[in-house]
């Protein structure tokens, strides 16, 4: 099995989820939230009034949620990132069996 589709097959079953803060430059956080929002497995949920952007980052095919962390600090306006959570799919079992306890 080539070595992407082992990458793959563990994205699918082990992938990410990030939680973090992106501080931005003084009045830049309404144009910086619309560069993250256009990065995949990037969501918004709030702060560009005040320069402190709240997102998460899930893991991507192409793109691992932790390099794309890595990556915020090269885009124009972000002053840095701050990791808050991590969650790894392996701590989130989808099966029935775990449903019921």
């Amino acid at each position: 099995m080539p070595i992407n589709a082992d990458r793959q097959e563990f994205r699918e079953t082990q992938s990410d989820l990030l939680s973090c803060v992106v501080q931005t430059r003084p009045n830049a956080g309404r144009e910086v939230a619309e560069r993250l929002a256009n990065l995949v497995g990037v969501e918004i949920h709030g702060g560009a009034e005040v320069d402190k952007l709240i997102l998460t980052i899930e893991d991507a095919p192409d793109f691992a949620a932790a390099d794309r962390l890595a990556s915020l600090n090269d885009i124009e306006g972000v002053i840095n990132s701050i990791l808050v959570y991590h969650c790894t799919g392996s701590a989130i079992d989808p099966s029935p069996e775990a449903a019921r306890g």
